[in-house]
């Protein structure tokens, strides 16, 4: 009998002991937050499981994501710890692939650079400087009218006759109040301020998806910035039209390609947002039957297999294949994933990722995961993806 019970007691101790390791390991290995489509929760293994706390529920804008959250145990019988789930319902969009313009119009003008001249008294000066402005500001009024476009702060400049222009100034998403003192060129006698500014910018790249259903528009997989400041542009308004090859120039290691366009005259929608994400705003109208895909969860996505909807020849949107070949951190801005062209068709044409392309929709198990966003210089066939849900979550900040 002693023996049964030295024995029974081992065993006990032994249970016992694994039951803590696995504890553990389940409170250092389960996430504290994740998510859930339509209810389906996975923690992994069947060791493990969960029971929700309704009471926790809390709906966000559109019933689109509620979190809800789950006491998780071992065996369902040894607590691990409290896990945070964004459930989701299955969302639906129709993905592009097709190539667009982009229009932007900026929020007041961009500064891109100041710089001295020689006024009517033959002095080298710079007001711009003087006056604290630098690139990459954002000039929203002067005299306090707002400047909407550059003609409205040349002729503040022109007709100041040398007198202060009160200026309000946005940097890094601060607003200042600055003087600029214009002064009389030698050249041509006029009033000047020695600062370059834009109000717009214009090129072309893929539609990524649309939403009838919220009514949106996405593209470009990544925000658009200024090429002369790097700064991410500021958008007042702007739109998504139709456009169409006229050159592709294909790439080669330390030298990217790019797939020139025609803008065309047909609004797809119009542009709300610049942001890390893509290019966002409402949704006008799209031509044909729109191909309609489930968006994938971060957890949905795995390496291997997948492909691409873009415009390469023809004017015709088609599917390539590619490999996804690792997937990131889903906070990772623009860069969640790594992916490598694979189809001999895409590559002849392009040589591989090309500006352009950035947008094109991944598609993989069919389900829509992600968006190419850039190529690798010195490895064209390769390049950086944006997830489909972390796009998503910039759908979800505008409902």
């Amino acid at each position: 009998m002693r023996k049964f019970f030295r024995i029974a007691c081992f065993f006990l101790m032994a249970l016992s002991a694994a039951a803590l390791i696995f504890t553990a390991w389940g409170a250092v290995t389960l996430p504290d937050c994740c998510s859930a489509v339509n209810g389906q929760m996975d923690f992994g293994s069947a060791l493990f499981s969960g029971v929700a706390e309704p009471q926790a529920a809390t709906a966000f804008p559109g019933e689109q994501t509620r979190t809800v959250t789950y006491k998780v145990r071992f065996l369902n019988l040894f607590p691990v710890k409290t896990v945070s789930v964004n459930v989701t319902g299955r969302r639906y969009v129709a993905v592009g692939g097709e190539l667009v313009g982009v229009r932007l119009k900026t929020r007041g003008l961009l500064v891109v650079s100041t710089e001295p001249f020689q006024n009517d008294a033959g002095q080298n000066v710079n007001p711009a400087a003087d006056a604290g402005l630098k690139k990459g500001d954002i000039l929203l009024k002067a005299d306090g009218k707002e400047l909407t476009e550059n003609a409205l702060f040349v002729q503040a400049i022109e007709d100041s006759g040398g007198k202060a222009v009160e200026l309000l100034v946005l940097r890094n998403g601060e607003e200042h109040s600055l003087a600029i003192t214009p002064q009389k060129t030698a050249a041509t006698g006029a009033y000047k301020g020695g600062v370059w500014v834009k109000d717009s910018t214009v090129g072309v790249g893929t539609l990524t998806f649309s939403d009838p259903e919220t009514g949106t528009i996405a593209a470009l997989g990544h925000g658009i910035y200024d090429a002369d400041t790097a700064s991410l542009l500021t958008v007042s308004d702007g739109e998504i039209c139709t456009a169409s090859i006229s050159s592709v120039k294909k790439g080669a290691p330390g030298a990217p390609g790019e797939i020139t366009g025609i803008i065309g005259g047909k609004e797809l929608g119009t542009v709300t947002r610049n942001c890390d994400s893509g290019v966002f705003g409402e949704l006008g109208c799209i031509d044909g039957e729109p191909d309609v895909y489930p968006v994938a969860t971060y957890s949905e996505v795995h390496t291997g297999p997948a492909q691409i909807l873009c415009t390469a020849a023809d004017g015709e949107k088609q599917t390539y294949d590619i490999e996804i070949r690792k997937i990131g951190d889903p906070d990772d801005g623009e860069k969640n994933m790594t992916l490598k062209i694979t189809d001999q068709t895409l590559l002849s044409l392009t040589g591989g990722i090309v500006q352009g392309m950035s947008g094109s929709p991944i598609l993989q198990d069919g389900m829509f995961v992600g968006a190419v966003t850039h190529v690798f210089v010195n490895d064209p066939k390769s390049g950086y993806g944006i997830l489909a849900e972390k796009m998503m979550e910039e759908l979800e900040d505008r409902e």
